[in-house]
């Protein structure tokens, strides 16, 4: 397991959840492993990133880790080029005509939150889709 596997399930843990302790929840995050000290240790490399970011704090036994706040208010800020903006827009415009809905256009001069999650959308349809073909 990388920490960036670990860094992303702990993040998903931590959508409903706002505390970690390693001996209760261990297996929860991580259900099937085979060597749990090397998971243990790269849970704690995930777990220092996050409270790097601020994220968590972590108690000084070094037990507990809990959110600093309500998961759902952090915000992330992230860099588009112009490229990359009119890819999204292009893909977002063209599953909605698609689908005949074009109440989720996107404007490649102006993505947001929003035009990300219709992606994220989209890539649920299409893996639906490919999952009910096979």
């Amino acid at each position: 397991m990388t920490v960036l596997e670990a860094n992303n399930a702990l993040f998903e843990w931590f959508m409903n959840n706002h505390s970690f302790v390693m001996e209760r929840d261990l297996k929860k995050v991580i259900p099937i492993f085979e060597d749990q000290e090397e998971v243990e240790v790269v849970l704690k490399m995930a777990l220092l990133q996050l409270e790097e970011a601020n994220l968590i704090k972590i108690s000084e036994d070094k037990k507990y880790h809990i959110l600093t706040k309500d998961f759902g208010s952090y915000q992330q800020n992230i860099e588009i080029n112009s490229f990359v903006a009119g890819y999204i827009s292009k893909e977002i415009n063209d599953f909605c005509d698609l689908i005949k809905d074009h109440t989720d256009e996107c404007d490649a001069s102006n993505l947001c939150e929003k035009d990300i999650k219709n992606l994220c959308h989209i890539i649920d349809y299409y893996r639906d889709s490919a999952s009910k073909q096979n």
